[in-house]
């Protein structure tokens, strides 16, 4: 049955992760500005092939030991940045070089219309952000499907096509092998790694990353990391901003179900993950202590493509992780959502526990089964009202 990773552990990594983040801008500045060096006098095609596979070899991967995916490399992008011309000074570098000439030309144009009063600030003429992926595309057929259909593409293409091909089945191969990279950094992991928690963490990221995108996925989690890893690393790659993770409550719900049919998932562990997914964007983008734009959404109902309305588990389980994120600071000895909550946590992982009497709160035993003291852990839940 699957488990995932408590909360407190995997929201304090991220945490500590992210508050010291290097996005190896100076490095990989230094790559791309030699590659440009040598091989300036190729396409943009070429050029955006060589680009990618600079930020993708090149870049640190980084797997988290308490997080259920996998999808953090830096490539130049830093802790608040979503995408965007002038944020993402990696995926952005040929946007910057190649495109300055009409980037200059365009305002210019744009100049006296802003003078006049007609506009306030300048739209851009390409599109640096709130882009979508083909998520439908990747979880139906994988990044080898899309290879495949792009090889065929090329086969019957005319000539001025073939580059634009040759550059997409590249960009492929380069994705796939930059989900590879976070599977061997998993197997390097456990080489050294002893908690049982998060060795099963592991070994699930050491064996899945290798598999998925490039294959199909099969379960829910797989078809979550297949999204999470698509979205995050081609936002990073391409230097724009994906901004939604599409529509996962049709998207996700015919792996929820087959998972809950054999037995693999139950609701709660699903509701985990999706609550995973979330607090990444929260601790990323450091909601809790003032505002940074995530250019990140989640489309829920609507329409299926025959035209039936969309509303299902995954729709409910996505609404009730958002919102018990958000919605429950509770006071001393008034806890009582979030004990209730902790308390189901803590049973799906295993535990017996022992329900405080008279206030809220509970506690259980761990035997490790080795000698010495007994030593007690307290984690408090409360939260703290402060005035305005």
């Amino acid at each position: 049955m699957l488990r995932v990773p408590t909360f407190t552990p995997m929201i304090d990594e991220l945490e500590d992760f992210y508050r010291t983040l290097d996005p190896q801008s100076a490095e990989l500045g230094q790559s791309l500005e030699a590659m440009l060096a040598e091989h300036g006098d190729e396409s943009a095609f070429s050029l955006k092939v060589r680009q990618m596979r600079i930020l993708a070899q090149e870049s640190d991967v980084h797997v988290f030991r308490h997080f259920p995916f996998w999808f953090q490399f830096s490539a130049g992008r830093g802790r608040f940045i979503w995408g965007g011309l002038g944020c993402c000074p990696g995926g952005e570098f040929l946007h910057r070089h190649l495109g300055r000439p009409y980037w200059q030309a365009y305002l210019e144009a744009l100049e006296p219309d802003r003078q006049a009063g007609f506009i306030q600030s300048g739209a851009n003429p390409v599109g640096l952000d709130h882009h979508a992926l083909d998520y439908d595309g990747i979880l139906r057929s994988g990044l080898l499907g899309l290879r495949e259909k792009a090889l065929e593409c090329r086969e019957h293409g005319a000539p001025d096509t073939l580059p634009f091909y040759d550059a997409a089945i590249a960009g492929l191969d380069i994705l796939m092998a930059l989900s590879c990279r976070f599977a061997r950094e998993a197997e390097r992991m456990l080489e050294t790694e002893t908690d049982p928690a998060v060795r099963e963490n592991l070994v699930w990221i050491a064996d899945t990353a290798g598999r998925v995108p490039a294959h199909p996925p099969v379960t829910f989690r797989e078809a979550l990391a297949s999204v999470l890893f698509c979205r995050e690393c081609v936002g990073t790659l391409e230097g724009i901003g994906i901004s939604t993770y599409g529509q996962l409550d049709r998207m996700l719900y015919p792996y929820y179900k087959a998972d809950l049919e054999a037995g693999r998932i139950t609701e709660a562990a699903a509701k985990d993950l999706l609550k995973a997914m979330l607090y990444y964007t929260a601790v990323r983008f450091d909601e809790d202590h003032g505002y940074h734009e995530t250019s990140t959404t989640i489309i829920l109902g609507g329409c299926d493509p025959d035209g039936n309305p969309v509303y299902n588990d995954v729709t409910r389980l996505i609404l009730e992780a958002e919102r018990f994120v958000w919605a429950h600071p509770e006071t001393g000895y008034k806890e009582t959502v979030t004990s209730g909550y902790m308390a189901e946590k803590f049973r799906v992982l295993g535990y017996e526990l022992t329900m405080a009497e008279g206030i809220t709160g509970f506690y259980t035993v761990i035997d490790t089964g080795r000698p010495g003291p007994e030593v007690l852990v307290m984690g408090e839940l409360d939260s703290i009202i402060c005035p305005a």
